[in-house]
């Protein structure tokens, strides 16, 4: 098969009649030369399809302006706001990324990480769903760049970005217990994770030694497959011990509790109150709109490149920890 051939700097100075020193100059923005020369030669460039070698400008510059971004994920629309942060953040200071899914497998982790760091990344953004990133010690041991987003590693002297979970969590339950709500379930994510310990601890805070509270119960939810709420509701939604506030990890558990105790035969929120977390889009059309905690996940994104771009042009002395603050947003379910 004939090699691709690329367009060069030789086609432009050809094409528009001019010296390859003078395009050259020209392509790199340099003041001494004329706007009729400078017009030419971009209008040629143009003409004949010429875009630039970064390959060859980032073994010149030792930096390639690129950034690799790891998230863990099997399908959650939380990621997708989170990431659109990160790549309008990657556009304005003129970054590209590059992105890897590793679905929640160590293998495929390891994988991401090699490739990434062959392709001569100049910084790594984490998006993790589990409690543990097996690369993680081996980047920090090398002081290689990067951001752990969503998660709080408070072992490790990393920068981070999360969100007050604690108060997160606070405000779930406080605004069940003004519903009137007494007796409590909550369906929590991987027990090892900052972002369910966290929540537990605000949620327990406040329901702790509170009188209204008639019964409480904690499930834990070690993986992404959410099928197994049908079986919470088959199990502990009987009319003898039916629970009427539940506050969910996520919001897409929060959608399939609903989907499941309305087949049930429940209504939502006459029977039961349900309060998610996350406040993904979708929480404004499924009926009834659920009732959220709200992360601004763009913000946290955006922050996150930020973060890393200070860690990358040395403006950091130390790591970071920059904690964002939530919301309770009241609709339907609640």
């Amino acid at each position: 098969m004939e090699r691709k051939k690329y367009v060069t700097i030789k086609d432009v100075a050809r094409k528009a009649g001019i010296s390859v020193s003078t395009v050259s100059r020209v392509l790199n923005d340099r003041p001494d030369v004329s706007e009729e020369t400078k017009k030419r030669v971009l209008q040629s460039a143009e003409e004949i399809g010429f875009v630039r070698n970064l390959g060859a400008m980032n073994i010149r510059n030792k930096a390639t302006r690129t950034v690799g971004i790891v998230f863990e994920a099997d399908f959650d629309p939380f990621f997708s706001e989170v990431l659109q942060g990160i790549e309008d953040a990657a556009r304005k200071y003129h970054y590209t990324n590059i992105l890897m899914n590793t679905e929640l497998d160590e293998k495929n982790e390891r994988n991401a990480i090699k490739t990434l760091i062959e392709h001569r990344v100049d910084g790594l953004l984490f998006l993790p769903s589990r409690p543990k990133l097996v690369t993680l010690p081996g980047l920090m041991k090398r002081n290689f760049p990067l951001v752990i987003i969503g998660r709080d590693f408070h072992a490790l002297n990393v920068d981070e970005i999360y969100t007050d979970d604690v108060k997160g969590g606070a405000l779930a339950a406080r605004h069940l217990l003004s519903k009137g709500r007494k007796k409590f379930l909550f369906l929590n994510g991987d027990p090892e994770s900052s972002a369910a310990k966290m929540r537990r601890e605000g949620f327990e805070s406040v329901l702790k030694n509170n009188p209204q509270v008639q019964a409480y119960k904690l499930l834990k939810q070690s993986g992404p497959d959410y099928r197994a709420v049908e079986e919470v509701v088959l199990q502990y939604f009987s009319r003898s011990i039916a629970f009427d506030a539940v506050f969910t990890f996520n919001d897409m558990l929060a959608f399939h509790l609903i989907k499941a105790l309305k087949a049930a035969g429940w209504s939502i929120p006459g029977d039961v109150s349900v309060i998610g977390y996350d406040d993904i889009f979708f929480c404004q059309l499924l009926s009834p709109t659920l009732t959220t905690i709200r992360i601004d996940k763009y913000q946290e994104g955006f922050e996150a490149f930020k973060m890393l771009l200070r860690n990358l042009s040395g403006k950091r002395s130390k790591p970071q920890k920059k904690v964002l603050d939530v919301e309770l947003v009241e609709r339907e379910s609640c």
